[in-house]
């Protein structure tokens, strides 16, 4: 559809170097994602298949990564029915088989609640903050909101490194720096350069109208309404739901 061809227009025209400077179409996309479908393209050609395999890979790493993180902290049953909402909900599938890195986006959010998880479980142990320092840098790289999640972990995990060993301590060290340090490194390097001045103003004030509805309304009096039908519609249409109360059912059984 049109993102994907605006993005992929700029990854077909340009080599690594290139792509980590302005880009056509007023297009954002994090360094290690673009990097993945230029060297896609050039191992196997411009097909349909090619620019697909790496988020396709993405949805299927975040499914394999959640299996094992619901059967460890719920019952099998549960867990059973958490996989199965995330195998067959439209969006991550449809995520999953697109030019854009939102595949990416729900596998680091999946990764860093399981290795965030596992330390809870076992507070001694050091592994697990090893691990998120391991992939944050990559994670950021490779996903915009993927520092948010990460800000998110940090404040949840600080409780437990109060009382943690000296080792835990450089490791949540480590882990925050990365992250941090990920993200100035990608801002100043690549993501600032991404969309010039003007392009950045025709953009703001495109997307101010397009996701107009999305956002809260400026009187409180309208607020009631609004977060009723954003979540009777896509915010929570997993499996599946619409717009216009489509989600409703799924509201009340989250509810």
């Amino acid at each position: 559809w049109g993102d994907e061809a605006m993005l992929l227009l700029n990854i077909l025209e340009r080599d690594y170097i290139g792509l980590t400077h302005h880009l056509r179409f007023a297009q954002v996309a994090p360094l290690l994602f673009l990097w993945m479908e230029k060297s896609a393209l050039i191992v196997f050609g411009p097909s349909e298949h090619a620019v697909h395999l790496f988020p396709f890979l993405a949805g299927l790493a975040g499914l394999a990564v959640f299996w094992p993180m619901c059967r460890s902290a719920f019952t099998p049953t549960v867990a059973g029915f958490a996989v199965a909402i995330l195998a067959v909900s439209y969006y991550p599938m449809r995520h999953s088989a697109e030019v854009k890195p939102y595949a990416f986006d729900l596998l680091y959010a999946i990764v860093f609640a399981a290795l965030t998880l596992g330390h809870w479980r076992n507070p001694q142990s050091w592994r697990g903050l090893a691990a998120l320092a391991a992939v944050t840098a990559g994670a950021v790289f490779s996903s915009y909101p993927s520092v948010f999640v990460g800000g998110a972990v940090s404040i949840v995990l600080l409780p437990t490194i109060r009382t943690g060993t000296w080792t835990q301590r450089c490791l949540y060290v480590v882990f925050n720096v990365a992250l941090c340090g990920s993200f100035v490194a990608h801002y100043a390097l690549v993501a600032q350069a991404q969309v010039d001045a003007a392009d950045a103003e025709r953009t703001r004030e495109f997307l101010r109208e397009y996701w107009k509805d999305a956002f809260p309304p400026e009187g409180l009096t309208d607020w009631p309404l609004w977060l009723v039908r954003v979540f009777t519609g896509n915010m929570l249409a997993h499996p599946i739901g619409a717009h216009r109360g489509g989600s409703t059912l799924n509201l009340l059984l989250v509810l």
